[in-house]
């Protein structure tokens, strides 16, 4: 008796070993790659390209760690210029002030607030999408 076309095992033999094999390589993929991950901070505008930022010690450490920002999607270099050392103690946890200076548009005024982004630390995607699959 003769095998017809659609009663071949071939092709889904095959097309199991490929799907096998992409899902390896995306595995594989997801535990190698690693991404930064950011923190967001607020800073208020104090005059031309001075901010003043507000910090725990944890952010005050990465601050001074790193050497550029992330203003308006765009990597600013920045300097500290003043660090005031602890001004609030809240819960147990202590607020630094710095004064940075960082280029940023004349659109801004004087008290006007900023959004920053600052790198803080290298993750495997697989632990992101985890993070991401518990809800934290």
């Amino acid at each position: 008796m003769k095998i017809k076309k659609y009663e071949s095992n071939e092709i889904i033999i095959v097309l199991s070993i490929i799907f096998i094999i992409i899902t390896i390589t995306l595995f594989v993929s997801l535990f190698k790659r690693k991404e930064y991950k950011y923190d967001e901070l607020t800073g208020i505008v104090l005059g031309d390209n001075l901010l003043i930022i507000v910090a725990e010690e944890k952010t005050r450490k990465t601050i001074y760690n790193n050497s550029s920002m992330y203003l308006n999607s765009k990597k600013e270099k920045y300097k500290i210029v003043e660090d005031n050392g602890v001004i609030l103690t809240k819960d147990k946890n202590k607020y630094y002030e710095l004064l940075v200076k960082i280029k940023f548009d004349k659109k801004y005024k004087s008290n006007d607030t900023i959004k920053l982004s600052i790198k803080t630390e290298k993750m495997r995607l697989i632990e992101m999408f985890k993070i991401i699959w518990e809800g934290g």
